[in-house]
C-alpha cells in the first residue's frame, strides 16, 4: 500500500477518534497543519454531526434568547436583505444588516 494512503487511514482514523490536528501534524511530521488536513477525509456525516455537538455545546453555554426562534416578521426581513442585495448589487459581500453603500 503506499505510503499517501496509509498517511490517509491513519490521519482520517486519528481525527475521528478526537485526536487534535495539530497532534496529528506532529505526529505525521508536517511542518503546516493544511498538509495534514490534506490527507484528512472528510465526509458530509461528520461535518453534521461535528456542528450539531458545537450548537448543542454552545446552545448550553450562551443565553436561550440567543436561540429563540425567529418572527414572521424578522425572518421577511431576513429573506428581504439578500433579495434587495441581488437586485441591487450582484454579488455583495456586506453583512446582514449594514446598508448598501
Amino acid at each position: 500500500m503506499a505510503a499517501s494512503r496509509l498517511r490517509r487511514i491513519f490521519v482520517t482514523d486519528a481525527l475521528r477518534s478526537g485526536l487534535p490536528p495539530h497532534i496529528d501534524a506532529k505526529i505525521c511530521g508536517n511542518a503546516l497543519l493544511d498538509t495534514t488536513m490534506g490527507y484528512a477525509a472528510i465526509y458530509p456525516e461528520d461535518v453534521i454531526t461535528h456542528h450539531r455537538a458545537f450548537i448543542a455545546q454552545r446552545r448550553a453555554e450562551w443565553l436561550s434568547e440567543e436561540y429563540r426562534d425567529l418572527t414572521p416578521g424578522e425572518w421577511e426581513e431576513f429573506l428581504a436583505h439578500f433579495e434587495l442585495r441581488k437586485v441591487a448589487l450582484g454579488v455583495c459581500g456586506r453583512d446582514f444588516g449594514t446598508p448598501c453603500a
